[in-house]
């Protein structure tokens, strides 16, 4: 593992999800969890990208300094939802650099001009294709966002270093987890399914062959939920999480009926089973490029892994061996301060602050 250093004090990571904003720092090595900390966005929020941010933002100084955070320089995401995620196969042609070609193809699909997004072009290896083209992931960020995020983080008196997407952070916190185990060389497919979206990726032996974002997440299933029982949002995220398990409290602590958790299962069928159709998309786009190097694991991460339903349906469709990790499992914790978070109990939905603090960045 690695992890960027200003002198003696590492980085922070600060992953602005959805359903929660997350800040993490790690040791030196990058073995120990120092502190973790979490705050939930209310319900009402998590679908209003500028209100959402702006919460998060104004929570943050508060959420360092609740568990001793140190340092300025962070490294931060941009949430899936508001991430272009695209395979292109692009003409090969000696004289023409790869993000100039993706760029064209950028303008071509969206009709917007790359100068106003920050994208990366990740060529794929080892395609069974035609030699003339060369089979591409593209992932861009709008780069006012981008910017914006920056100018933020600098008002709080922090300097963002490194603004990634969650799939990277994604792909480097997989990385990570399977480090010197004989899984790290399989073609596995890793599902971050959220609050507003689910993260595909496959990678080969740590390398990203695959990415996309699937629109479908846990608001997916709330709003499903409100429209069957003709309620709020609110309301209908306490009905699922409470028949997940999870705590029958609205945002302002009052106690929400939780509805029969037979009932929520029913009611999400239809969009779980959209779900799992796009999953097995992606599993045909990658058949396509590696016929001879099929998927042969999966691996869930994110909040909605609550869900033991959702993610038996998932494993079901996929008829894979499939697990749920849990990122921080071979880092240390014994002496992490937390908060909003049990240290002592798996955390599927920390992949991305994982990810951030091992990515390369220019601090």
């Amino acid at each position: 593992m690695g992890l960027g250093m200003i002198g003696t004090t590492p980085v922070f990571a600060v992953d602005f999800g959805v359903a929660s904003l997350k800040a993490l720092q790690l040791s030196a090595d990058a073995r120990q969890v120092v502190a973790a900390a979490t705050v939930e966005t209310p319900v009402d929020l998590r679908l209003q990208h500028s209100r959402r941010f702006e919460f998060q933002v104004d929570a943050l100084p508060k959420l360092l300094r609740g568990v001793g955070i140190k340092g300025k320089r962070a490294v931060c995401s941009i949430p899936a939802s508001q991430t272009y995620v695209h395979h292109f196969r692009v003409p090969k042609q000696d004289d023409v650099p790869l993000d100039t070609a993706v760029g064209a193809e950028l303008l071509a699909h969206t009709h917007c001009d790359p100068a106003r997004v920050v994208f990366r072009s990740i060529p794929v290896k080892g395609v069974v294709q035609g030699s003339s083209r060369q089979e591409t992931i593209c992932i861009a960020l709008a780069r006012d966002l981008v910017m914006k995020t920056i100018a933020s983080l600098k008002k709080q008196k922090i300097e963002a270093i490194g603004v990634f997407s969650e799939h990277l952070a994604l792909q480097a916190a997989c990385v990570a987890m399977t480090e010197k185990t004989k899984e790290a060389a399989f073609p596995t497919l890793y599902l971050d399914i959220s609050a507003t979206s689910t993260k595909a990726i496959i990678t080969h032996s740590g390398n990203l062959v695959f990415a996309k974002t699937i629109g479908i997440g846990g608001s997916s299933f709330d709003h499903t939920i409100a429209s069957a029982h003709r309620c709020g949002p609110v309301a209908a995220h306490v009905m699922r999480v409470g028949a997940c398990g999870g705590p029958g409290t609205g945002d302002d602590g009052e106690s929400v009926a939780v509805a029969d958790p037979k009932r929520i299962e029913s009611e999400c069928a239809e969009q779980i089973e959209a779900l799992t159709d796009e999953i097995s998309m992606c599993l045909r786009y990658h058949r396509q490029l590696f016929p001879d190097d099929p998927v042969c694991r999966a691996v869930l991460l994110g909040g909605e892994t609550r869900s033991k339903h959702l993610c038996h349906a998932v494993a079901r469709s996929l008829r894979l061996p499939t697990q749920i990790a849990d990122p921080f499992a071979r880092l240390s914790k014994d002496r992490a301060q937390a908060l909003g978070l049990n240290l002592s109990e798996a955390q599927p939905g920390w992949s991305t602050p994982l990810g951030l603090c091992l990515m390369p960045h220019g601090g």
